[in-house]
């Protein structure tokens, strides 16, 4: 018999893999270190290419996703006054779905069988033998227990355990900013996602169904800046008090609300994505910084592809090196483009901030709408 699977970590990342043995119908187990899930973030915008890998997945996905979410078509960069800088359109890859992480965890967790879910057990490390291609796997686990699997699959983040074992462990990259994000209660009209620029940080502005709204901050701070830490809703609406419409309202609201403050960092992406039997996905293998809003996407599109390659595949081992081979220069990509985004979009100097306002002003819409359908083609 075949031994199942193992899947360590439980976010988007190792559901989506889950889901994606599921579909070839191999057995598995996914462990995951809290005892019951807690979905981190806020909310989440699932690009066409994370609604597509959703389609691949499992089409009821997809079509769940866009039913909980709400779709748009088109993005927008604006000035902290308001006015229109860039203009993104989906094309020919359709829209993207705005919803709440919590939905999509549940989403996804409903979609597997609960047994195959371990909750409460943290995955530590494997048995160094695994690298040997013909000896099955073994995850260990923090409570001491161990598992053999047929293979292993890595998703526990941007602190992989897994990874700092098997290869040598990029240290965390700081990103120079620092980064809030909450729920609010009110209704914004615009029908476009935005996210505006300024000397003093951005902001971004996520409409949701049911009279909410999904919104974050960003502001350059050194790591661990003590203020940033202390900073709540009322702060920031003090931060912010000069950015347009409805900026000011969502934070009023927003001080009602728990919000969420992380320092932004990645690392530099793994120089491979399989070794033997395991193979890394999601923010153990590429953890990026949010600037292209494509990290969870790439997981998914992690899982589509790992999911196509399985099903041709002869073995693990097959299934891994493939799917490796179709991931890694995307994933790079993806990596040292969102960095470098993130330094464009948050110059503080104020006559540096009006030379990129008015060269992103001469840029035709039709050049930034073939960069983002680029990026949404898996």
């Amino acid at each position: 018999m075949t031994r199942p699977w193992l899947i360590a970590g439980g976010g988007i990342s190792g559901l989506s893999a889950a889901i994606a043995l599921q579909t070839c119908d191999l057995p598995f187990a996914l462990f995951e270190r809290f005892p019951e899930a807690k979905p981190a973030g806020a909310g989440i915008i699932l690009a066409p290419n994370a609604l597509e890998a959703l389609r691949r997945l499992h089409p009821d996905l997809k079509e769940r996703a866009i039913e909980l979410g709400r779709a748009f078509s088109e993005m927008r960069i604006l000035s902290d006054r308001g006015d229109v800088l860039s203009r993104m359109h989906g094309g020919q890859y359709g829209s993207s779905a705005a919803l709440t992480r919590t939905d999509l965890h549940r989403l996804l967790t409903d979609a597997l069988p609960s047994e195959a879910l371990h909750l409460g057990k943290k995955a530590v490390g494997v048995k160094q033998c695994v690298l040997a291609e013909e000896q099955n796997p073994i995850l260990m686990l923090e409570d001491g227990s161990e598992r053999e699997g047929e293979a292993i699959i890595a998703c526990d983040g941007i602190h992989s355990l897994l990874r700092q074992q098997i290869t040598s462990p990029a240290p965390l990259r700081y990103a120079g900013y620092t980064c809030w994000r909450g729920i609010a209660s009110i209704e914004i009209h615009q029908p476009y996602l935005s996210e505006t620029w300024g000397a003093r940080g951005r902001f971004g502005v996520v409409p949701l169904k049911n009279g909410r709204a999904y919104w974050y901050a960003l502001t350059n701070a050194a790591p661990g800046d003590e203020r940033a830490s202390a900073m709540d809703a009322a702060g920031l609406l003090d931060h912010f008090a000069n950015f347009h419409d409805p900026i000011p309202q969502i934070l009023r609201q927003a001080q009602h609300h728990p919000l969420i403050h992380a320092d932004i960092a990645d690392r530099k992406p793994l120089e491979q994505l399989a070794y033997g039997r395991i193979a890394f996905m999601g923010d153990a293998a590429h953890a990026m910084t949010p600037n292209l809003g494509q990290g969870a996407c790439q997981a998914l599109e992690d899982a589509a592809v790992l999911a196509s390659c399985i099903q041709r595949g002869n073995s693990p081992q097959d299934a891994f090196r493939a799917y490796e081979k179709l991931r890694i220069s995307r994933v790079r990509r993806m990596v040292a483009d969102s960095f470098r985004m993130g330094k464009i979009a948050q110059l503080e100097q104020p006559i540096l901030c009006r030379i990129r306002n008015t060269v992103m002003k001469l840029i035709p819409d039709a050049m930034n709408n073939r960069q983002v359908q680029q990026l949404y083609r898996i």
